[in-house]
């Protein structure tokens, strides 16, 4: 009998042994269990931002943040023997993920670091087509005392996450493909989860080097419509209640259509669409209060999110607020006056006459900052 017990321990002993062999093998040490990873060399040391006064980082937004500069560099260096040196590594479509790279791979950091970024989180393609071993690592990582033993020990990542597809990223940005809502309802769950680690991640690489981070949080167009309602909140009599109070908002018949809505949204839980017809009723009869609330969830539940995303933004938020950040919230500048003016020019980027606010507000930062 002690000879039989002796013979399963050693199997199982050398199963376990080839198991952890295998995960050892097979897996990399990662803090995260994310499916991508950004190939070494990807982002070569840049000798010029390194040199600059301000570095200018994040997506698009941050592109658009170059219409600015000028005039805060003319402003910032009245009574400078040089002028500031700004320098823009944004890139269109650029997730953070990209980012905290780039930043990560510098030798040394500017005094300065402008975050404009966090409205591309869901425009590349991160995700292998089948989610099942990646939604397995996710909970495992969710789990509070795994998270923190993979923190303590990184090498432990190996043993504790089942092999996955990596997705190798290179410089270009490959468009992120539609899924299904419910594989997309898990991308963003996790995406959500990692940009609040990866951009905690950032801040501190950025105040570890010595720098001052500066977050400026994008404004979203709360009055655009939605893109597409997930799957799982619609049916056929919702939608046909849905055309229906269009109708009467294109005809002008508010009242009605608000009544509508209000009811549909008693009945249409989760329904973007229905959040968004509902603000849109109250915007129109001057209930600003309620439509801010009805309109952010609209984009919060959007199954197709594009530009700045309420989630995102808030994150930021939470973030600013907990580490006493350098902050302009840009979203709260535009949307204070939401129902009371025009505020874009187009799908997401605000009136020149809040460029000009944000121009002040960040040149004044600046100034006192850098004791200017």
């Amino acid at each position: 009998m002690q000879r039989i017990i002796l013979i399963l321990f050693t199997i199982t002993a050398i199963s376990f042994a080839s198991l952890l062999g295998y995960l050892n093998h097979a897996n990399e040490t990662k803090l995260y269990p994310l499916p991508y990873k950004i190939t070494e060399g990807t982002y070569p040391t840049d000798n010029i931002a390194e040199t600059a006064d301000i570095l200018i980082i994040g997506d698009q937004f941050g592109i658009e943040f170059n219409s600015l500069v000028q005039n805060m560099i003319e402003n910032l260096s009245v009574n400078l023997q040089n002028p500031l040196s700004v320098y823009n590594l944004s890139v269109e479509n650029e997730g953070i993920h990209r980012t905290l790279k780039k930043i990560s791979q510098m030798k040394k950091l500017p005094p300065i670091i402008i975050y404009a970024g966090g409205s591309s989180e869901f425009a590349e393609e991160l995700y292998p087509k089948d989610l099942k071993k990646f939604k397995v690592n996710f909970n495992i990582f969710k789990n509070d005392y795994i998270q923190t033993a993979v923190m303590l020990f990184p090498i432990l990542s190996r043993f504790v996450y089942i092999p996955d597809k990596v997705i190798q990223l290179d410089q270009k940005i490959k468009a992120a493909t539609k899924r299904d809502d419910r594989s997309f309802q898990v991308i963003a769950e996790s995406t959500f989860y990692f940009y609040r680690e990866q951009f905690m991640d950032l801040i501190d690489h950025i105040i570890d080097k010595g720098s001052t981070p500066i977050v400026i949080t994008r404004p979203i167009n709360y009055e655009l419509d939605v893109k597409a309602v997930c799957d799982n909140a619609v049916t056929d009599n919702i939608t046909i209640e849905q055309v229906e109070i269009s109708k009467l908002i294109e005809k002008n018949k508010i009242k009605e259509a608000y009544n509508k809505a209000l009811l549909l949204d008693g009945i249409s839980v989760g329904n973007a669409r229905t959040k968004y017809l509902l603000g849109m009723t109250q915007i129109a009869q001057g209930k600003l209060n309620m439509a801010k609330k009805n309109l952010l969830l609209a984009k919060a539940l959007d199954c197709r999110p594009e530009g700045a995303h309420p989630v995102i933004n808030q994150i930021q938020r939470d973030i600013i607020r907990e580490r006493a950040l350098e902050n302009v919230d840009f979203d709260k500048m535009v949307n204070n006056n939401l129902g009371k003016n025009e505020l874009f020019i187009d799908n997401h980027s605000p009136q020149f006459i809040y460029w000009e606010k944000l121009e002040k507000e960040m040149t004044n930062k600046i100034r006192r900052i850098l004791d200017l």
